[in-house]
């Protein structure tokens, strides 16, 4: 009996090993914190402890230079010492503040850490919701462009995030959630906020870019008193009208906008469906007669402005 005992508590003791092992204190992120500053940078963007298949990783962002790119570093605790595992590729950032959002995410079972990058050019941006794998440095990702205050173009959704449902899931709730992206179908959009104007315009023609094409389709105008230019300031003009009633002003990879001479209000004439499709060329043929072309093999169209309607040629 006692010969029986024996392997059986061996094999007690050998599992509660194993547990005590896999259920060790969570460090703190600001003890992680520490650690990188100790190691690497004295004010790290973000430094997150987070536990991978059985290993505890941080994860941080460094940047060579003050202007450079940043780059993630994840450290492997070996024993009593924390040692660079790899080193991610040069992030797309075009701010200081970037990456941010950083959190530890659990999905699975398994460890990854969330961030945002945002990019964003003269005219257009757009920004990348992550998760890395700090075990294997694997990144996914996804993400939203179009014109800077417009970003509402969903990203080519890569195989490696396809093919891992929880990833894939997780990164679309978080875009589905972030105030960085337009959300053209939320109810709950203040319609009165001139900073929403883009949006509103798409919620209300929501079939502007089909319909035009067969008839004169119908078209809504909200009318602010807030400068809606102001949004696209510095933005490069590829188009512009003037007569004694209206003012339009074309934006680069963005928007028609209207000023009303008679009531002096702002309003959004035309949004493209594509930012590469933006207005071009825009005229007046007569007093409420308004014609655009487009770039990049975009449409060419006439606003009635008298009527509120739009069609092609």
């Amino acid at each position: 009996m006692k010969k029986a005992i024996i392997p059986i508590i061996v094999v007690l003791i050998i599992i509660g090993a194993f547990f005590a092992f896999y259920q060790q204190p969570t460090m703190t992120d600001a003890e992680a914190t520490q650690i990188v500053q100790h190691q690497y940078v004295k004010n790290p963007a973000f430094a997150i402890a987070v536990r991978d298949r059985g290993d505890y990783f941080i994860v941080t962002s460094i940047r060579d230079g003050k202007y450079d790119e940043p780059r993630l570093i994840a450290l492997k605790q070996v024993a009593d010492l924390w040692q660079e595992q790899a080193q991610s590729p040069q992030l797309t950032c075009s701010t200081l503040e970037c990456p941010s959002d950083a959190k530890k995410v659990g999905l699975g079972g398994i460890g990854y850490v969330y961030f945002t990058t945002e990019s964003s050019g003269s005219a257009a941006g757009s920004v990348t919701f992550n998760l890395l794998s700090p075990s294997d440095m694997h990144l996914y990702s996804m993400s939203v462009s179009g014109g800077n205050g417009n970003l509402n173009q969903p990203g080519i959704v890569s195989d490696d995030v396809k093919n891992n449902k929880n990833v894939y899931d997780y990164l679309t709730q978080q875009i589905a959630a972030s105030p960085k992206v337009a959300h053209t179908s939320d109810q709950n959009l203040d319609v009165n906020d001139p900073t929403n104007a883009v949006q509103k315009w798409q919620l209300d023609n929501e079939n502007i870019w089909t319909a035009m094409t067969n008839y004169a389709a119908p078209v809504k105008f909200t009318y602010y008193d807030t400068n809606l230019l102001d949004q696209w300031s510095g933005t490069t003009i590829t188009g512009s009208a003037e007569n004694s009633r209206y003012k339009i002003t074309s934006i680069f990879k963005g928007v028609t906008i209207g000023f009303d001479k008679s009531t002096s209000k702002y309003f959004v004439v035309w949004v493209p469906s594509d930012m590469y499709e933006w207005p071009t060329d825009t005229t007046f043929i007569d007093q409420n007669t308004l014609h655009i072309n487009s770039a990049n093999s975009g449409p060419s169209f006439t606003v009635h402005l008298d009527t509120n309607t739009i069609s092609t040629p």
